[in-house]
C-alpha cells in the first residue's frame, strides 16, 4: 500500500532543540497527573489565562490537582464565562475552584487593585504564570514603520506588567516556596521566527531577561522563575490573524500546558533564569551532558551577548 503523501503547510515551522528527542504533545514526563507534579494545596494566578495557551495551562492545573485557579484579563465577563467554562471542562469529579478577575497589563491600578483585592482575602498565589501577550500586526515588517508608541504600547505589556506582577508576587508574606512561569517564545532568539511581528519579538525578549535578572537577585528556596517557548499553536488569536491547519505544522495545546505544569514542579529547578522550548525532552535535560552544561555554564540558555 502506498504512503500516504506527506502534509504540505503554508509556513515552515522550524524546531531549534538541543535535546535529541523532540515533542509535538504531551508525554508522560510531564504529564499533569503524574504524581510528583502535582499542584495539590496550590493556589495559581494566570495572566491571559481565558483562551489559547492560557485556558490549556489553567485546565492542565486542574488535573494536576490544584486548589484554585485564577484567570486574569482585561473583561472581567469573558474572565468570568471562561471560568465556568474551565469548570464544565474539568468535570465532577475536579475539586479545582476557577475564578475570573479583571486588571488589564496596561493599568498599574488595575493590577495593584487586583492584587489588593487577593490580600484583603487572605489569598495566598503559590504559582504565577505570565502569559498576557499583544502581537501586533503580522504585517508590519518594519519598526520604523510602526512607530514608537505602538512599539512601547508592547513594552508594557511585555515588560512592565511583567515587573509588575512578578514583584506583587514576590512581595506577598508568605514563607513557603513560590513558582514564576513565563510563556515566551522562540522569537527573542529565532529572528526569522519574528520578520514580521519585531516589536513582539524585541518586547518579548526584553521580558525574558527581565526575569533573568531578577532570578539573579532570587534565592531558588524563595523562588523559581523559568521562562519557555510554548510551540507552534493553533490558538484564537492566530485564527483571528488568518491561521489555519494548513498554516503550519501546529503542536498540540497539551503541550507547553503539560510544561508549565512541569515548570511549577522542583524537578525544574536547574532551570532557574533560564528559557527552554516546550518541545525539548525534559529528561534529557534533567541529566548527562545538557545538566553538565547548565550546571557549569552560567550563560548557556540566558540572553546576553556571549563570547565577549
Amino acid at each position: 500500500m502506498a504512503a500516504a503523501p506527506k502534509q504540505e503547510f503554508d509556513i515552515p515551522y522550524r524546531v531549534i532543540s538541543i535535546t535529541e528527542k523532540t515533542h509535538k504533545t504531551s508525554y508522560p514526563a510531564i504529564s499533569p497527573s503524574r504524581p510528583a507534579l502535582s499542584q495539590a494545596g496550590r493556589t495559581v494566578l494566570i495572566t491571559g489565562g481565558s483562551g489559547g495557551i492560557g485556558y490549556g495551562i489553567a485546565l492542565a492545573f486542574a488535573t494536576a490537582g490544584a486548589d484554585r485557579v485564577i484567570i486574569v484579563g482585561r473583561d472581567e465577563a469573558k474572565q468570568q464565562a471562561a471560568a465556568a467554562s474551565l469548570a464544565a471542562e474539568a468535570g465532577p469529579g475536579s475539586h479545582t475552584k476557577f475564578e475570573g478577575r479583571a486588571a488589564s497589563p496596561g493599568s498599574p491600578e488595575n493590577i495593584d487593585s487586583l492584587w489588593d483585592a487577593l490580600a484583603s482575602e487572605g489569598v495566598l498565589v503559590d504559582v504565577l504564570v505570565l502569559n498576557a501577550a499583544v502581537t501586533g500586526s503580522s504585517l508590519e515588517r518594519s519598526l520604523w514603520a510602526r512607530g514608537w508608541e505602538s512599539t512601547w504600547e508592547q513594552f508594557i505589556v511585555h515588560v512592565r506588567s511583567v515587573n509588575h506582577y512578578s514583584e506583587r508576587f514576590w512581595k506577598q508574606n508568605v514563607d513557603k516556596k513560590r513558582y514564576l512561569v513565563n510563556v515566551a517564545t522562540s522569537a527573542i532568539h529565532e529572528w526569522e521566527a519574528g520578520v514580521n511581528t519585531k516589536a513582539y519579538a524585541l518586547t518579548k525578549n526584553s521580558g525574558v531577561l527581565l526575569l533573568q535578572q531578577l532570578a539573579r537577585d532570587t534565592p531558588i528556596s524563595k523562588m523559581q522563575i523559568v521562562s519557555f517557548h510554548p510551540g507552534a499553536i493553533l490558538s484564537p488569536g492566530a485564527k483571528s490573524a488568518g491561521a489555519t491547519e494548513r498554516t503550519l505544522d501546529w503542536d498540540d495545546i497539551s503541550l507547553p500546558s503539560s510544561v508549565a505544569i512541569w515548570a511549577a514542579s522542583d524537578e525544574a529547578a536547574f532551570l532557574h533564569g533560564r528559557f527552554i522550548w516546550s518541545a525539548w525532552d525534559v529528561e534529557e535535560l534533567q541529566s548527562g551532558p545538557l545538566r553538565e552544561r547548565i550546571e557549569q555554564d552560567e550563560n548557556y540558555l540566558r540572553i546576553g551577548v556571549h563570547g565577549v
